[in-house]
């Protein structure tokens, strides 16, 4: 697609959306291969058509003033790393304004501007503490350690689930012996270390 500008997509409060001349648009419907935009400000005619990444069509009139392309594009670097890490939110604020210019950097918000924002953000990834041990569903990237190994050895669903803290912990399968110095057993009758009789 020669000659048609690259789509620039960014993470705003509410979902992706695309940030193109000084506008940020968000989706409104698809069809097929084209995808339909409109101006995220409120009473706001503009509107844009994008396919496969690229814009092919812009409409409308913008009745209020361009955005800072450094602003939106600093608070999007904010959002996705809020939502996808767990460094504290004043780290990461002050790595990400670190690698401005001292110009940029005093025009952008300051942290206890957006840190409200910033944590209802962190709080949309992060799943609602449970009332009782039913209501625990582990799933995913909870189930492991932060290297990526199994953390969560046997979940019935219900009441009973076991976990291992050392690195070498196998499931038995096959010729594969459970090991590990320790196991967890999480019921609702007790709450103990059970030791592997191998041991």
């Amino acid at each position: 697609m020669a000659g048609l500008q690259r789509v620039e997509y960014v993470q705003s409060q509410t979902g992706i959306q695309v940030f193109i001349q000084e506008n940020t648009y968000s989706k409104n419907k698809v069809r097929g291969q084209f995808v339909h935009w409109r101006c995220s400000e409120k009473n706001c005619s503009g509107k844009c058509t994008t396919s496969c990444d690229f814009i092919v069509n812009l409409t409308g009139v913008h009745s209020h003033p361009p955005k800072d392309s450094s602003t939106v594009r600093f608070l999007s670097t904010l959002r996705k790393r809020t939502r996808e890490e767990t460094t504290p939110l004043q780290a990461i604020y002050n790595d990400e304004i670190s690698r401005l210019t001292a110009g940029v950097a005093q025009n952008m918000p300051s942290f206890p501007s957006v840190s409200s924002a910033l944590y209802r953000h962190r709080l949309k990834s992060i799943p609602v503490l449970p009332q009782s041990r039913r209501d625990v569903n582990l799933e995913g990237a909870w189930t492991q350690t932060q290297d990526g190994r199994r953390f969560l050895l046997f979940s019935d669903g219900e009441v009973d689930s076991f976990f291992d803290r050392r690195p070498a912990c196998h499931s038995a399968v096959g010729r594969h012996c459970l090991h590990g110095r320790h196991l967890f057993l999480l019921s609702s009758l007790m709450e103990s270390v059970v030791r592997h009789p191998c041991t």
